[in-house]
């Protein structure tokens, strides 16, 4: 694997143009490369690699953003960490809610299920290994990874949330995130059951489970009951799992910082 080395300094030395080299850390960046299309709207993403050996073990990380904002730029300063840890690195955007986009539930996750196939299909032309692919998601994109990873058919390897909401349903009558929940899903729990059904993470937890990491912090925006029920599932139905609860508020991005030496460990482990 490619030696780590200098990682810490990769997010200030990101060239702006595509297909620019991260200067002096052996990581290049390749941005907007198309993944694929959905209803006349071209998908991108961005690419950080070593610029040294092959069949590197992918990840694809996920933005979250309430479901309605957010960018793959949102990564920007931990992709090339990853990088230069030796990942070929995917960082996809998908189409969002309003008033960000137009897409409500479950578009956002055939985005990511394209971005995936993609992945298999393309990684050795980034010098990855397509069949070794993760996927990480932050806040909302923790839990639309969670439910790509769900899915019939082609999974991630593994994966890792960062204090993703599991329930939304649960949320939603606790006063959690009401109007951002409304918004992604185009209705009321009461309204569409089966809709809510469906978006739940507890749900999609099932024995194909790819191996899990799971972090997100006691006093943080999204209780940790949340985590506490999805960590219930996994061990129902003996999923390899690894939670790493922080004390604190840190959310998302904050989070997979914090526990940036533990992904990378729990990801060697199971790519």
């Amino acid at each position: 694997m490619f030696k780590r080395c200098g990682s810490l300094f990769l997010a200030l030395l990101l060239i702006a143009s595509s297909g620019g080299a991260l200067a002096q850390t052996g990581v290049r960046a390749t941005s907007d490369v198309r993944y694929g299309s959905r209803d006349g709207t071209s998908l991108l993403l961005d690419v950080y690699r070593p610029t040294t050996g092959r069949n590197h073990p992918v990840l694809i990380l996920v933005h979250g953003g309430s479901w309605r904002s957010g960018d793959k730029d949102d990564w920007a300063d931990l992709a090339p960490r990853y990088a230069a840890e030796g990942y070929t690195v995917f960082v996809p955007n998908y189409r969002l809610a309003p008033k960000g986009g137009e897409t409500l539930f479950p578009g956002a996750i055939g985005d990511l299920e394209l971005a995936l196939a993609w992945a298999r299909r393309r990684a050795a032309d980034f010098r990855g290994d397509p069949s070794r692919v993760g996927m990480l998601g932050s806040s909302a994109g923790g839990h639309l990874a969670i439910l790509a990873s769900g899915v019939d058919g082609d999974r991630p390897d593994a994966v890792g949330f960062f204090s993703p909401p599991v329930d939304l349903e649960l949320l939603f009558e606790r006063g959690i995130l009401v109007k951002a929940i409304r918004n992604f899903m185009g209705c009321d729990p009461d309204v569409c059951p089966a809709r809510y059904s469906r978006a739940s993470g507890l749900n999609a937890v099932d024995r194909q489970m790819p191996p899990t990491l799971l972090s997100f912090s006691a006093n943080e925006l999204i209780p940790r009951q949340q985590g506490r029920l999805f960590v219930h599932e996994l061990q129902d139905r003996v999923v390899p799992h690894k939670v790493v609860e922080l004390p604190g508020s840190l959310h998302g991005l904050g989070v997979a910082r914090k526990v940036f030496t533990q992904t990378v460990t729990f990801m060697d482990r199971h790519l």
